[in-house]
């Protein structure tokens, strides 16, 4: 979180949450990668095939992907050749960097945390220090007021003024 300065004006919380969506995204762009090549590969420039219920649709693929990524397996679908290869490397792949990611993010959330106490304060200081600064502009306006209330209406003339003829 030091490593990007412009972030300090966002909240920490919303910075954990940006952090979340972040390594979301960047998983979901793995298993798109990975989804895409086994398309590539199966598809466009075989080097094997799958088994099972095989892929029709790049959906398909996809799905595979995503079970491997995340270590599930279901079974219903399954590499065969050199496939088997890609797909041990994804699931070691997803293993790796879930894993990087929940330790990152558990890293990441006391720190943020923690600074939600130090923003808060410093919000609440800036609105304190706001308000002052309104209290004061309202007793100015307030003794502007009493001094335009001392002089005299434009149509009237002054007391001491010498009376026309």
């Amino acid at each position: 979180t030091r490593a990007v300065p412009a972030l300090t004006a966002i909240p920490p919380r919303q910075r954990l949450i940006a952090v979340l969506v972040g390594v979301f995204a960047a998983h979901t762009v793995e298993v798109w990668v990975y989804g895409l090549a086994y398309w590539f590969l199966d598809r466009v420039y075989p080097i094997g095939s799958f088994g099972g219920e095989v892929p029709a649709t790049i959906a398909d693929y996809i799905y595979f992907s995503v079970v491997t990524y995340s270590s599930l397996g279901f079974g219903d679908v399954f590499p065969r050749g050199a496939l088997r290869l890609l797909a041990g490397v994804e699931a070691v792949n997803g293993l790796v960097m879930i894993g990087w990611s929940a330790s990152y993010t558990y890293i990441a959330m006391p720190e943020l945390w923690g600074l939600h106490e130090e923003f808060t304060e410093r919000r609440r200081q800036a609105k304190q220090e706001a308000l002052q600064s309104l209290d004061h502009l309202g007793d100015e306006l307030i003794e502007l007021g009493r001094q335009m209330a001392d002089f005299p209406e434009a149509d009237e003339p002054p007391k001491d003024a010498p009376k026309a003829r």
